[in-house]
């Protein structure tokens, strides 16, 4: 239909919801309190503050409704030719037309769903389960199939074409949220667990691995696996997370026995961690660790320490309550290829210096002194390389200063040299 629709205002100030309502039909059929009942809508637009939905459209259908109990079967599909949503990582998930279906029972206490789903041009979901309608207790079992591009930019480079998830939801009379049998597939990623928010404790066990590191690196290969989890008070739970490989090749160099462990306190006003880093890269010994800490409101980053071989980064860092350092890095580094390959990176060469982190007021500064006899990556390499420079206001408006000179630098076929800048 393109006739007119009837502007409707609901919802308060606060909260409008404004409709424009183009049709609407209720048909009963059939003789005593159970009739046959359809009705039906068309509903040119829907607006909230939060969405905008256009072109939408609801059939309800009933074989034997109970009139007088308002109970019975019930089956319904809602479409949406589209979904205004201001939310960057939900809004690629519903873009294109939505088409929302769904097959259950009312009961005088619950709702029923026999099937229900939810599909559109990246999103394909199934559920079924129970709403009570006297607690608001709620059983669902939700499975979905979504296009991997249609995911935050930051996870797809690990995800195959199309990323499934499924769970079996629970909430309980005194809203307590349970969510057994996560399980996440895509590609050569797999994860599995459980979580929980009950009387406001916090519990998060999840276990997955990544079986082909090349999706991150093509120099790379091999597995990793690793576990997360979380418990205690939601606000400030205790964290723990590991990440660990038997074995992995990068850049013909092989790194045997690699283990992260990171520990801490996720308390937004008194945050705590300690980082572990052990392994073995081409024969060469690793060591990392890292312990951030928080006292008397101010927190620092204590104990820096990056060893692999004779390669060495080290340093004392204090944070702001914007996590922006103040410190000194130190780098020592003769042979930087085994730590290029922790990276999952490809590397030749050696790098000295330090690295300050400063403010001028209130705007942070980076200065950077350091020296290189040479380094390569590719088919780009330098020679006789020295960096004496200051990058002020580097998170907001970067203003870079200072002074570098390289004997010689080379890209595929082209030198320079004699730099002076």
């Amino acid at each position: 239909s393109t006739g007119p629709s009837l502007p409707l205002a609901l919802g308060s100030t606060e909260s409008p919801i404004k409709l424009e309502l183009q049709a609407l039909s209720v048909k009963a059929a059939g003789q005593g309190t159970q009739p046959k009942l359809d009705i039906s809508a068309v509903l040119p637009s829907a607006a909230t503050n939060l969405a905008k939905v256009e072109g939408l459209t609801l059939a309800l259908h009933s074989d034997a409704f109970d009139v007088k109990s308002r109970t019975g079967p019930i089956s319904g599909t809602v479409t949406a030719d589209k979904i205004g949503l201001d939310n960057p990582t939900i809004a690629p998930l519903i873009a294109g037309r939505i088409t929302a279906k769904v097959a259950g029972s009312l009961a005088t206490d619950a709702i029923v769903i026999d099937s229900g789903s939810v599909t559109g041009d990246a999103l394909n979901t199934g559920f079924d389960g129970r709403v009570s309608l006297t607690d608001g207790a709620i059983d669902l079992n939700l499975r979905a199939d979504a296009a991997s591009a249609a995911l935050p930019a930051a996870a797809r480079g690990v995800l195959a074409e199309r990323t499934e998830l499924s769970a079996a939801l629970k909430r309980d009379a005194n809203g307590n949220v349970t969510a057994n049998a996560i399980r996440l597939v895509s590609g050569a990623l797999t994860a599995d667990g459980q979580a929980s928010l009950a009387d406001n404790q916090l519990a998060v066990d999840i276990k997955g691995a990544l079986t082909d590191i090349s999706l991150l690196s093509g120099d790379a290969k091999g597995a990793i696996a690793f576990a997360l989890n979380a418990q205690g008070a939601g606000t400030a739970p205790d964290l723990s997370l590991t990440v660990d490989s038997d074995r992995l090749s990068v850049a013909e160099r092989e790194i045997t026995g690699l283990r992260l462990t990171a520990t801490g306190k996720a308390d937004a006003a008194n945050p705590a961690a300690n980082v572990q880093l052990t392994g073995n890269v081409a024969g060469q010994p690793l060591q990392g660790r890292a312990v951030l800490a928080t006292s008397d409101g101010k927190r620092a980053i204590n104990g820096l320490l990056l060893s692999l071989g004779k390669n060495r980064l080290s340093g004392d860092l204090a944070l702001d309550e914007a996590f922006v350092p103040d410190g000194t890095v130190a780098l020592d580094l003769p042979d930087i290829g085994p730590l290029a390959a922790l990276a999952l990176e490809k590397a030749e060469g050696d790098v000295r210096g330090t690295i300050v982190f400063s403010k001028t007021g209130n705007a942070p500064e980076v200065t950077i002194k350091a020296s290189t006899a040479s380094i390569s990556r590719g088919d780009v390499s330098a020679r006789t390389v020295t960096i004496d420079a200051s990058i002020a206001n580097y998170l907001a408006a970067p203003v870079i200063s200072g002074k570098i000179r390289a004997d010689s630098v080379t890209s595929g076929g082209t030198v320079i040299r004699g730099i002076d800048v």
